[in-house]
């Protein structure tokens, strides 16, 4: 277990990949946040796992970016959903 900023992270624990997705469509925080009406900082914690998101948030940003839920968590490698 590690301790960064105050926030526990386990080795081997999949990171989520809202910044990778985010990133590549040249999207900035602000944006997400806008089209989520949530706070930037809310957006951030989420990228840095410092925060939960909440499960109807998850599917939201999975269906921003054009991916699985499990793929946006870091769960799978299958960015979409079976069909």
């Amino acid at each position: 277990m590690y301790v960064t900023h105050g926030y526990v992270t386990l080795p081997g624990m999949p990171q989520n990949r809202i910044a990778e997705l985010r990133e590549t469509r040249s999207l900035t925080q602000h944006a997400i946040a806008e089209r989520l009406g949530v706070h930037e900082s809310t957006v951030s914690r989420w990228e840095s796992g410092s925060c939960a998101i909440p499960d109807p948030r998850k599917q939201e940003l999975a269906e921003l970016f054009g991916v699985s839920v499990s793929f946006l968590m870091g769960w799978n490698n299958a960015p979409l959903v079976a069909a």
